[in-house]
């Protein structure tokens, strides 16, 4: 048998994590969003993918609509954000709340992802 030899040489800076600021260091694209496999299309599962934020519903699902399909109870927008309660955020459309203030707990329009604009973009996501 002949002398094998093989040499791999590999070149590059490591990622550099920034752990002194909050500051965004990259953003999610449109294209990345409108590929993700959300079910049922929810924009709320998006926000799951926020640090800070803690989904507190019963399973891992995000149902669309005022009432859980199989529960029959109240659909809650359980999310705590940064320690916050999760009846202390803020959820708009164009500026319009979206919340069902009656119960504090539920969202009452459910936009697709495919329609929402991302911050500082001129063209849907």
């Amino acid at each position: 048998m002949g002398d094998v030899q093989q040499e791999v040489t590999v070149d590059s800076s490591p990622v550099q994590v920034e752990l002194q600021t909050s500051a965004a260091q990259a953003l999610i694209s449109g294209t990345q969003i409108r590929e993700l496999a959300l079910n049922t299309r929810n924009y709320e599962q998006l926000v799951r993918l926020m640090p800070g934020v803690v989904f507190t519903g019963v399973g891992d699902q995000v149902y669309l609509g005022v009432s859980n399909l199989f529960s029959g109870a109240s659909n809650q927008v359980a999310f705590a954000m940064n320690g916050g309660r999760t009846s202390q955020n803020n959820w708009t459309i164009d500026g319009g709340d979206n919340v069902d203030r009656g119960a504090n707990l539920t969202l009452l329009n459910y936009p697709s992802v495919d329609a929402i604009e991302s911050p500082g973009s001129t063209a849907p996501l």
